[in-house]
């Protein structure tokens, strides 16, 4: 997340698909993660359209997260 937000985080592991592809996420697992995340974003102060800039980042992700239809 900090990287995708262009903070000064490099992130050095493995691609997305090859880090989740043995843990069984469908799309109801990736939309509980965006609601937690959503939930902890407001906790924090942080303005809607901030979140949804941040989850507009990562969005395209889900074709390499999610891996059972």
């Amino acid at each position: 997340m900090c990287q995708l937000a262009g903070g000064p985080c490099q992130y050095k592991g493995p691609d997305m698909k090859l880090a989740h592809a043995e843990m069984d996420i469908d799309k109801a697992h990736f939309n509980a993660l965006v609601e937690v995340l959503q939930k902890s974003m407001s906790a924090r102060g942080i303005p809607f359209s901030a979140q949804n800039r941040m989850l507009a980042l990562l969005a395209p992700m889900h074709r390499d997260i999610i891996n059972v239809k």
